[in-house]
């Protein structure tokens, strides 16, 4: 028997030693795919809707597939966004922050478990300071769609409990286009209460993940964060954008739809093309989309050109619409 053990013990340990090695090599792959690991979301009120979300590169030249994700704490809930990501593509873990449940310092690890192309697990780090003081009523704030030009408002009501002299002194935002303000409602017995006014006109369209950020003269906990979201949308959408023609041998054509969807009727009244061999033909009828067919005649001069029209409505609102294009005149 001792001749046995012999012959076998350091190959044992060889495979003892080498499964133990295993999950570490496994999670520096799914931990580098990660630039950011760690998150602090600082003091934050309560019932206020408080979340980050943590993106990873796929460098392995293979699908990446997330095949589940945990919390160390109930504090912390994980959401998969994106299961499977393609090579160089992103992917997203959100962790949301249960502020209504669970109050004081908080904290969570979250596992993310990757079974494709190969196991692998990343270790994520979530804390934060959940105040019992504070309450924002509603605990985000939420826009929806706005259209660009357009304006909406939106208010937080805001309780705090303690000292006699908390005050708010200071509210800014990250979102462009947000300009936020604030009066003080009440101010009873050590209980405080604040509207915050939020009125939000978008210049540019895209989504809206931002946060209006309450200065306080608490000296512990002096920063208050309330989410914001949302979206900006052009009041008028136009595809294709841009407006690409076919390559067009010189004197020769080639011609496409352009459409132009709004959301309610409106005409179009008029077409300018920074480019004479431009032509779009024009219908006067109400209606919230328009087919215009537009047409690209080329002369005797080759190369590539860019050119823009603009399309005049008889809604006010709406205003001028432009349209960015490309053509290519190539040699007969």
């Amino acid at each position: 028997m001792k001749t046995v053990a012999g012959r076998f013990g350091g190959f044992v340990s060889s495979v003892v030693l080498t499964l133990s090695a295993l999950p570490v090599a496994a999670s520096d792959w799914a931990n580098g795919m990660f630039a950011d690991r760690t998150h602090d979301f600082g003091s934050v009120a309560r019932a206020a809707k408080t979340e980050h979300v943590f993106e990873f590169v796929n460098a392995t030249g293979k699908p990446v597939h997330v095949s589940s994700v945990r919390a160390s704490c109930g504090c912390t809930t994980p959401v998969v966004l994106d299961e499977t990501v393609a090579p160089g593509e992103t992917g997203r873990i959100k962790a949301q922050f249960n502020t209504r449940s669970f109050l004081g310092q908080r904290g969570a690890t979250i596992t993310v478990v990757f079974d494709r192309p190969q196991y692998g697990e990343a270790q994520l780090r979530v804390d934060g300071y959940v105040r019992r003081d504070v309450v924002c009523d509603p605990g985000e704030i939420e826009f929806g769609a706005v259209k660009i030009g357009a304006k909406a408002e939106a208010t937080v009501d805001i309780q705090y409990a303690g000292r006699s002299d908390w005050r708010i002194l200071e509210a800014r935002s990250n979102v462009p286009g947000l300009a936020v303000s604030f009066e003080e409602a009440t101010r009873v017995n050590g209980r405080v209460g604040y509207r915050l006014i939020a009125n939000f006109t978008p210049e540019a369209a895209g989504y809206i993940n931002g946060e209006i950020e309450l200065e306080t003269n608490d000296g512990n906990h002096r920063r208050v964060p309330i989410v914001v979201t949302g979206s900006a949308v052009e009041a008028v959408s136009v595809s294709p954008s841009p407006l690409a023609f076919s390559p067009v041998a010189a004197g020769g054509s080639d011609a496409k739809k352009l459409v132009v969807k709004g959301d309610r009727p409106f005409r179009i009244v008029g077409a300018n093309a920074s480019d004479p061999r431009i032509a779009v033909e024009l219908s006067d009828e109400l209606r919230p989309l328009h087919l215009l067919p537009v047409t690209f005649t080329a002369d005797e001069a080759t190369g590539a050109i860019e050119f823009s029209i603009e399309l005049q409505t008889d809604d006010a609102e709406i205003g001028t619409i432009t349209v960015r294009g490309t053509a290519d005149v190539t040699s007969p």
